[in-house]
């Protein structure tokens, strides 16, 4: 459930022209 909702935030946030995304390990996965 929240994979299908972190995948439609990505492409939203893709189809509205966003094209950097910073994907640290220092965020952590939680």
């Amino acid at each position: 459930r929240k994979m299908k909702a972190a995948k439609a935030a990505f492409n939203a946030s893709v189809d509205e022209g966003i094209t950097f995304f910073d994907t640290a390990e220092v965020y952590g996965s939680r």
